[in-house]
């Protein structure tokens, strides 16, 4: 009889052990992370600001190397940042730019004219566009700041038409890395609504 009680107490020792052990590995398995891009807002197609077949060629927005990586940066305090392993970037971080700022530019401009490098080497477009993105990031209670240098060159001359930097600063729209995302697209939408003013005023029609 003392036999088969230690034999029930040994396996229910036995389960409670393995019960344990399960729980403790679905306890410690990794979060999925969550993946977030970068979008152009909506906007209609604005007069065309530019003169009749005038082309500019968008280059690749560049990148610090913070910032050019897969997980979002934010900061933490004035001299600390942190690099999110669970949120992180669907694709490439200055792809996504690119295409966010040259969609919502060239309906700034109401133009269709409005090339994404690599362009033909035959035909190189009328003007050439860099931006170089400086700062990009903030808590994610806010604010957010967006800093970058905007240079535009005429190839007809060989001329810079003009280098200047822009600096956009927005509270957080939202909550968490959701809200982050969304206070960047806010910022990017303005950042191209001002390329695009500044465009206007130095070539346009």
């Amino acid at each position: 009889m003392s036999a088969m009680i230690s034999v029930c107490k040994y396996s229910r020792s036995v389960v409670i052990a393995l019960t344990l052990s399960v729980l403790a590995g679905c306890a410690n398995k990794p979060t999925a992370p969550t993946y977030y891009t970068l979008k152009a807002e909506t906007v209609s197609a604005g007069q065309q600001q530019l003169p009749a077949n005038l082309s500019i060629g968008l280059w690749p927005v560049e990148l610090p190397d913070l910032l050019d990586r897969s997980g979002i940066v934010t900061l933490e305090q004035q001299n600390r940042v942190y690099i999110s392993s669970q949120n992180i970037w669907a694709g490439d971080l200055g792809e996504n730019l690119s295409a966010v700022i040259s969609k919502r530019l060239a309906a700034r401009l109401g133009t269709d004219q409005l090339w994404s490098y690599p362009w033909e080497s035959r035909q190189a477009p009328d003007l050439e566009l860099r931006i170089r993105i400086e700062i990009m990031s903030g808590t994610l209670q806010g604010p957010v700041n967006l800093e970058a240098r905007v240079t535009l060159r005429d190839n007809r001359d060989q001329n810079v038409v003009y280098s200047r930097p822009l600096t956009i600063q927005q509270p957080v729209v939202g909550v968490g890395y959701d809200g982050y995302v969304a206070t960047l697209n806010g910022l990017l939408a303005t950042l191209a609504d001002q390329i695009a003013m500044d465009i206007s005023t130095a070539v346009g029609r």
